[in-house]
């Protein structure tokens, strides 16, 4: 039995390039909860930012963003405690194919509430995908990992990454971030790919890593509708919005996504 502070590990939940999530129980708050902690311990730059995404997350209070309850470290080592969302996540409710838009818009709008709420509170997200919007058993969302988050005013010593570093998931990432200089409005495209493949089953750009890449710096997705053919058309001028190369073209707030 592996014991982290005063709690007892459980099932692995998921396991990430850097972080792995346990379930657990909180004593004090007699609640399911669940622990996440870098793997292997992690270099001090990871550790910093480990530690960063529990301080921003901590200051954000919505009822689809993941509540932390608990950091602190453990032989050296950090842990965050918080939320356990027991109803698995998008990436899993996806794996069986695309969502009716009757289905899809009580996660999407929710979700995308949550991410204005962020912006508003200054925080840019950068991770933005199927795998880290968890699903409450009523089918409502939470917006979880902000692991590689920062605040639109960040300098340079606090983004914690090296100049032109690029942080992300490929498949979900916009132009501008590849090039290392992802802001809110690449979450917004970010966004506009998770509810293409939500609404399509598929995501704008497939293939391997340079396909990908080659596809969000230069190439044009199929139109939504192709893929999804009873989807309003204003929901598939909206996401092409949304999927624009340039920021500039997009919607430039989430909260005019959400409405």
């Amino acid at each position: 039995m592996q014991t982290v502070g005063k709690y007892v590990l459980g099932a692995l939940l998921g396991q990430g390039g850097m972080g792995a999530v346990y379930q657990s129980h909180h004593p004090q708050l007699d609640r399911a909860v669940a622990i996440k902690m870098i793997v292997g311990g992690g270099d001090q730059q990871a550790q910093q930012r480990f530690l960063r995404e529990a301080q921003l997350v901590a200051n954000l209070a919505h009822p689809n963003i993941v509540r932390i309850f608990d950091i602190d470290t453990h032989a050296g080592q950090p842990y965050i405690v918080m939320d356990f969302v027991e109803g698995g996540s998008l990436a899993s409710r996806l794996s069986t194919g695309a969502l009716p838009l009757a289905q899809a818009l009580p996660i999407l709008i929710p979700l995308a509430d949550a991410l204005a709420y962020a912006h508003g509170q200054g925080i840019i997200h950068r991770d933005l995908k199927p795998a880290n919007v968890l699903l409450r058993h009523d089918g409502s969302p939470v917006l979880a990992d902000f692991g590689i988050a920062r605040t639109m005013q960040a300098d340079s010593a606090a983004q914690l990454t090296a100049t032109g570093a690029v942080l992300g998931t490929v498949a979900y990432m916009a132009p501008e971030q590849v090039r290392g200089q992802a802001d809110a409005r690449s979450d917004i495209y970010a966004l506009g790919v998770l509810i293409y493949e939500t609404l399509s089953g598929r995501r704008p750009f497939e293939g391997d890593t340079a396909q990908i890449l080659l596809g969000h710096l230069q190439q044009q997705p199929a139109p939504l509708r192709s893929l999804a053919p009873r989807l309003p058309g204003s929901i598939e001028l909206l996401v092409a919005r949304m999927l624009a190369k340039d920021p500039a073209q997009r919607p430039q707030h989430v909260a005019d996504v959400a409405e």
